[in-house]
């Protein structure tokens, strides 16, 4: 018998093809202009995104160079040079008398060898900040000269260094100007010694070093500078010969002695002056860094720009064209002064838009030969199953599955067509008498289920808890070690002080008992008996002070009640305790922390995050145990803040998101456990209710930062995991 199909099924059929080739076209279009949409509403957030990273990137390296001149004055080799800089330079004179006389040519040839040593300190200074151009003025920190203006003394940049000679001490003077190459500023030998000094002239020692004098030398940077006579440092945003340049600058305070007292006094002596120039080079290291095209705007006017060779071009709040090619653009307000006030400079993130089209409209014609084919290839398919293998047998396991649905275990379906709605038909029956079974195996199961799992958990709950005790039994070490090791010299000075006495004693005992003892003898004694005593009682004093300092660390890291105490006498004791690890390094540590900071909350949790930090930083980010650390604890009205920071190797993206995981460590060989930032976290969290967070680039240091409310949460006694 031949199967046809009826009038109304061929209608049916034939409506619904139509319906779905105009359903299937339809939504290609829709699909594809939504996507152009989208892909111009990604574009769109990845240039925002863009904009922010390279408006915060060129604050962040303003502010880092500026850090990096100002921690100059830190430097002591650096600061000598300077003051010895100042002493022969024209503008400060620590006798009077010597204002507007000539300066001696031993000086000047002292002052040269200071200019040569501080160019060699600081050149580094300019690859390491992207710096074109650095300068050292005089200033008159004293006011000895009348009306005086800073004189330069140093110009650095990329190819020369310019060295400014006086020869008076005045701020009127027109000075003489050397130049150098930078590939001759290491030059070998010492020809600044004393004798050589006085015996030959000023003039030998810039021959010998192979200086050129010069009349023309880069541009004088204090005059654009409208802020330092109100601020001692800053920065502003400059437009010179129109170019854009970022100038910083800072006063260097250093020891000098008062002409009128004879007293050092810290001053501001020492100006320094640095440039950056944005290219086109540089801006497309940037872009090549987060994927679009970089400029430097303000007002419409682009001053830097990533894209080579591309023609000034003018935009509008709606769009943005270079040449024919269509832009969408992102700025973002730089939060740096302007020397004019009516600017406003930005930072510009931009990607061409003039492919998105073509991606879309060829996404639609792909979409729609796509969907037309499978229309065709679907309805073919339906007709021969739906007509020939698949209405009876879907019948029949329709109402098997209605049966099961009812509760019938019992019900199965006889299909007897030869294909694999036969084998459904057989895997049916197979189920129900499966289900029947299992249904019964798992009622059973369900009910020593919950049993198991409360095993489990507790199995996991104690492992748990002594890994936390193995960390806390680890510190608890690293605690005893520090007081053995600070108390072993005190008690090593009062033992060696102990033994001279018994020593001395035993000697006039046996004069006393041979009749040989004479009033000076005994006298003698008697002051080395007291000045040992005097020794062991200083020594033991100190120990006794040192064991109570690792006492109240000890208690407070173990109490877990709430006491008010002093937050930087607290940093101080456990300080004392990091000594042994800190002492063997050229690790500095800075505090930033008032004496009046007093607060009431659990101790214990603070020496854990402070120690664990240190630790951690000590291990890792020093692998040559030099640096710096910086820790700074501020309070307000309602919360508490942690500052920390410091300058070592730092840590990739990936060490950074994982570094609160449980286990988590870079040293599991080195007998890491990867469980002391995790405790960190949940002890600032859950047990102080805070927050902390992590940011960290590889080669410039990682920086935490820790807020927690001075009012405790309430903490679930239960959740003993986070004790400290």
């Amino acid at each position: 018998m031949k199967l046809k199909m009826n009038r109304i099924s061929q209608q049916l059929i034939g409506l619904v093809f139509i319906a779905l080739v105009i359903f299937s076209v339809g939504v290609a279009a829709l699909v594809g202009w939504q996507s152009y949409a989208d892909l111009k509403d990604v574009a769109f957030e990845r240039v925002q995104s863009a904009g922010n990273l390279f408006a915060s990137e060129i604050e962040n390296n303003i502010r880092r160079a500026h850090n990096a001149i100002k921690d100059v004055e830190s430097n002591p080799i650096i600061a000598e040079q300077l003051v010895l800089l100042n002493n022969y330079g024209p503008l400060y004179s620590d006798d009077a008398f010597q204002i507007n006389k000539n300066i001696m040519p031993s000086d000047i040839a002292f002052y040269f060898r200071s200019q040569l040593q501080l160019a060699r300190s600081l050149i580094h200074l300019l690859p390491a900040h992207q710096l074109t151009e650095l300068k050292i003025y005089h200033t008159d920190p004293f006011q000895q000269h009348k009306n005086s203006t800073p004189l330069p003394s140093i110009i650095i940049d990329h190819e020369f260094i310019w060295f400014f000679r006086y020869d008076k001490k005045t701020n009127d003077q027109t000075p003489r100007i050397y130049k150098l190459s930078i590939q001759s500023l290491n030059y070998d030998g010492d020809f600044f010694d004393v004798s050589s000094v006085y015996q030959e002239s000023a003039d030998f020692f810039y021959n010998t070093i192979g200086v050129e004098p010069v009349n023309d030398t880069p541009k004088d940077r204090i005059s654009q500078l409208i802020q330092p006579k109100n601020f001692p440092s800053g920065n502003i945003v400059s437009i010179t010969q129109d170019k854009l340049q970022f100038i910083i600058w800072t006063q260097i305070a250093i020891e000098i002695v008062n002409p009128d007292n004879w007293e050092k006094t810290l001053k501001n002596a020492i100006m320094i002056v640095a440039k950056q120039e944005p290219d086109t080079e540089s801006l497309q290291t940037v872009a090549a860094r987060l994927g679009t095209e970089l400029a430097i705007v303000d007002n419409g006017h682009v001053w830097a720009s990533s894209i080579a060779n591309a023609p000034q071009y003018q935009y509008s709040d709606a769009d943005l064209e270079i040449g024919s090619n269509p832009y969408i653009y992102s700025e973002v307000a730089l939060g740096l002064p302007s020397d004019d006030e009516k600017k406003i400079f930005k930072a510009m993130a931009l990607s061409p838009t003039a492919g998105l089209i073509e991606r879309t409209n060829s996404l639609i014609i792909r979409l729609s030969f796509i969907t037309l084919a499978a229309i065709f290839i679907t309805a073919a398919a339906i007709y021969w199953m739906v007509q020939i293998t698949l209405r009876r047998p879907l019948d029949e396991l329709l109402f098997g599955v209605v049966s099961l649905h009812e509760g019938d275990m019992s019900a199965t379906v006889d299909i007897k067509t030869n294909n694999e709605l036969a084998r459904v038909g057989r895997a049916f029956n197979d189920m129900t008498r499966q289900i029947k079974e299992k249904s019964e195996a798992l009622q059973q199961a369900n009910n020593t289920l919950e049993h198991k799992v409360k095993e489990r958990t507790s199995d996991l709950e104690k492992a748990q808890q002594q890994l936390i005790m193995a960390e806390k039994m680890a510190s608890l070490g690293q605690l005893v070690a520090g007081v053995a090791h600070e108390i072993n010299t005190p008690l090593g000075n009062s033992i060696t002080a102990l033994s001279f006495n018994k020593s001395e004693s035993e000697a006039v005992q046996k004069k006393f008992d041979e009749n040989t003892l004479t009033a000076s003898d005994f006298g003698r004694f008697l002051d080395i008996s007291n000045e040992s005593i005097a020794i062991m009682e200083t020594n033991l004093r100190k120990a006794k002070q040192l064991v109570e300092t690792f006492k109240n660390v000890a208690v407070n890291q173990s109490v877990e009640e709430v006491m008010r105490f002093s937050i930087r006498e607290h940093v101080d004791e456990v300080l004392v305790t990091l000594k042994p690890l800190l002492k063997h390094s050229q690790i500095d540590v800075h505090l930033d922390i008032s004496q009046d900071l007093i607060i009431e909350s659990y101790p214990g949790a603070y020496y854990h995050i402070i120690s664990n930090l240190l630790i951690n930083s000590i291990k890792h980010a020093f692998p040559n145990r030099q640096g710096t650390i910086q820790l700074s604890v501020t309070a307000d009205d309602n919360n508490l803040y942690l500052k920390y920071d410091d300058n070592g190797a730092g840590m990739d993206v990936t060490t950074c998101s994982k570094i609160f995981d449980p286990f988590f460590t870079t040293k599991r060989g080195e007998g890491g456990t990867g469980l002391g930032m995790y405790m960190t976290y949940n002890i600032v969290t859950q047990k102080l209710g805070g927050t902390i967070e992590v940011h960290s680039e590889i080669g410039k240091g990682s920086h935490f930062c820790i807020t927690a409310p001075l009012e405790l949460p309430d903490v679930n006694e239960s959740s003993h995991d986070l004790s400290l």
